[in-house]
Formats: C-alpha cells, sequence, structure tokens
C-alpha cells in the first residue's frame, strides 16, 4: 500500500511500487515481460535505488 503527504505522492508512490515489483519479477529476469518493443522498459518511475536495473527508455529517461 503507497501512503503519501497528499494524493498526488500516494499516486506516485503506488507507481515506483509498481516499477520495483515488474523489475524483480521472474518474467523480467526471464525476459518475457515486455511492454511495447522488447527491451525498452515499461514506464512507471524506478526509486533511486533500483536505477541500475532499468533498461532501454526507462534507463534514458530516469538517470540523472
Amino acid at each position: 500500500m503507497a501512503r503519501g503527504f497528499d494524493a498526488i505522492q500516494a499516486l506516485y508512490l503506488a507507481m515506483q511500487q509498481i516499477a520495483v515489483n515488474l523489475y524483480a519479477s521472474p518474467y523480467h529476469v526471464a525476459g518475457t515481460l515486455r511492454w511495447g518493443k522488447p527491451g525498452t522498459g515499461y514506464g512507471f518511475p524506478m526509486p533511486r535505488p533500483g536505477i541500475e536495473d532499468l533498461i532501454g527508455e526507462d534507463r534514458y529517461n530516469q538517470v540523472p
């Protein structure tokens, strides 16, 4: 469950949790999980500790 100071922060934290779950899933590890073209990422914001796990467009859009 995501809880934030306001609704926007709660939504953002929920989206980060989705990213963590997707990148930690056995389907991602096996390479069978994809959204759109293979290897482009999933489009969810990742918390800083997981940035090194990002692939494709996710990596280009989120790495500082």
